[in-house]
């Protein structure tokens, strides 16, 4: 398979870009109630002691992150991810599905949000008996937003650039000037593609390898090389063209099909074949690297 070079590579996919608005509930304390503390001590107090329904929207937030993390190519655009467009579908569902349930959440937290602020007060005042300290000194109602949901957000867009459209109808130079510049990004990303994939590719074929060798093989590490591989399917293969990993990767799938533990720990012939296999493998991995790419941009007529 040939990673083909278009005037408008952008038609394979489009640029997602995911944000979030997010309370924290913590404040920063002052430097005079950090008594008898060094200078370089900074201090941060939760403002909720009972922070039970809060993390539970910032949980949320954290597995659609993981989420797109998992699903999509990092890209060298600043707060962008690039999205194969046969996978927008499905990736636009579950953040849909993240944020109906992120705003359930918050709704949750919303109802129970005065009680906690009572409830930190009356823990503060509790605390503060006990520990010889004023709570007031360390409760201000004024830092509690009165609407709390209106802290809380999750947004996605995505981007679909041309670069036609993005310049309209200008000077040719300009034009030509924008193409190369969009041209250079793509070649950055399927560089970044190329080693983020060799590298997690060659991390599982090493721990397979080593762990034959020291005969500590479990099916997690098997397991692990199967995600690797899937992933390789679902997101890393239509980007990366060098031949030599291609094939690389073409034998991991062969040799992991039919892998198990068990057979590792109970074929020994199989477990030495398995070194031999994934150490060149290793090899050829840690060899391979991008290829240089010459940046084309299309002739303009002027």
């Amino acid at each position: 398979m040939t990673v083909q070079r278009r005037s408008n590579p952008w038609e394979k996919g489009v640029l997602l870009n995911f944000s979030s608005k997010l309370w924290f509930a913590t404040v920063k304390i002052p430097k005079d109630k950090l008594k008898n503390l060094p200078s370089s001590v900074r201090g941060i107090q939760d403002l909720l002691t009972d922070r039970g329904p809060l993390d539970e929207v910032h949980s949320v937030y954290k597995k659609a992150k993981a989420f797109i993390r998992s699903e999509t190519l990092d890209f060298p655009i600043n707060a962008f991810t690039f999205v194969d467009k046969d996978r927008v579908e499905f990736i636009d569902g579950r953040l849909q599905e993240f944020d109906a349930l992120f705003n359930e959440k918050v709704e949750a937290l919303d109802k129970v949000y005065r009680k906690l602020i009572r409830q930190t007060k009356a823990d503060l005042e509790e605390e503060g008996k006990a520990r010889k300290f004023k709570a007031q000194d360390f409760f201000d109602e004024s830092r509690y937003p009165k609407r709390v949901k209106d802290r809380f957000r999750l947004s996605w867009n995505y981007y679909d650039i041309e670069v036609s459209g993005v310049i309209g109808e200008t000077d040719p130079r300009l034009l030509k000037q924008k193409q190369k510049e969009y041209q250079g990004q793509w070649d950055e990303f399927l560089d970044m593609t190329f080693i983020v994939a060799r590298e997690a590719v060659l991390k599982k074929v090493e721990v397979i390898r080593d762990s034959a060798v020291n005969e500590t093989i479990d099916q997690r590490s098997v397991t692990a090389i199967e995600n690797v591989i899937q992933k390789w399917e679902d997101l890393w293969s239509g980007h990366i063209g060098e031949r030599e990993f291609r094939m690389a990767m073409a034998q991991v799938k062969k040799e992991v099909k039919g892998m198990s533990a068990d057979r590792l720990r109970d074929n020994e012939a199989y477990r030495k074949e398995v070194i031999k296999t994934f150490t060149g493998l290793a090899k050829d991995l840690s060899a391979a690297e991008p290829k240089k790419r010459a940046i084309k941009v299309k002739k303009i007529a002027r």
